[in-house]
């Protein structure tokens, strides 16, 4: 596979957060057997110094470039007729919603791959990255863009306690941001 980086976006800043603070959650067995350890922070609470290590950024890609969405039915088409030897390789049946948000990482890093490189074949559009639905929520829109893409920074802001967004997906997965 080839080598690059991908930095991820989400339309709303409700995404960011709800994508971000995921893997914080703590799993339901654990939670059922925590009890309070002196000194450490109790299960779901996040420390303010999570906060105060982020920044909230708007961007826009004033490129042009397009973003294969891999939710559409012609994309998974598509996928399917290149990368259909994959399919016993990676434990899938098919190149479809649940696979591409499955846990497994596999089919959506041959995905990945294959876009990247697709790039440079002159039957397939020069693609700024991939555009998905979050398996948290389908309602947040995400995005994976190569390194190179050029973007606009439209605005930077700290990530605060009280920002709305950040409060909605704290109460979703019973989490407390300080």
């Amino acid at each position: 596979m080839g080598d690059y980086r991908v930095y991820y976006y989400a339309t709303l800043l409700e995404g960011c957060y709800g994508e971000t603070l995921a893997a914080l959650r703590p799993a339901p067995a654990v939670q059922e057997e925590a009890g309070d350890e002196e000194g450490l922070m109790p299960l779901g609470e996040i420390s303010a110094d999570w906060r105060n290590r982020r920044v909230a950024v708007r961007a826009s890609f004033p490129e042009g470039r397009p973003f294969l969405d891999v939710e559409a039915a012609d994309t998974r088409a598509l996928l399917r007729g290149e990368l259909g030897w994959l399919l016993d390789l990676v434990r899938q049946d098919d190149i479809d919603v649940s696979a591409i948000r499955s846990r497994d990482r596999r089919l959506t890093r041959w995905i990945s791959q294959w876009v990247w490189s697709a790039r440079w074949a002159n039957s397939y559009p020069d693609y700024a990255g991939i555009c998905f639905r979050s398996r948290h929520n389908s309602d947040w829109e995400c995005w994976a863009v190569f390194e190179e893409v050029v973007f606009d920074e439209e605005e930077r802001r700290s990530v605060l306690r009280q920002d709305a967004a950040l409060g909605r997906v704290a109460n979703l997965y019973d989490l407390n941001v300080f």
